[in-house]
């Protein structure tokens, strides 16, 4: 089983990072931004800057998320 699969995250936060991953690259950014302002955002950050800059990874994570919610 994959990393949003059972055990994983919550649905709704599946749901909340599929919805980022698929807005738009200044959205994205704009939120990493502001995560990146605020200590308790920085590790979320880190993390979604390294899938924005990497869209093999990105794009793995968004067909894993999209499996994972079609089996909920």
């Amino acid at each position: 089983m994959g990393m949003a699969g059972q055990g994983g995250l919550p649905p709704e936060v599946r749901r909340e990072l599929l919805r980022l991953l698929f807005s738009t690259s200044k959205e994205r950014a704009q939120l990493i931004g502001r995560l990146f302002a605020h200590p308790q955002g920085r590790a979320l950050a880190e993390t979604l800057s390294m899938l924005e800059a990497d869209e093999d990874l990105r794009a793995r994570v968004e067909i894993e998320l999209l499996h994972s919610s079609d089996s909920e």
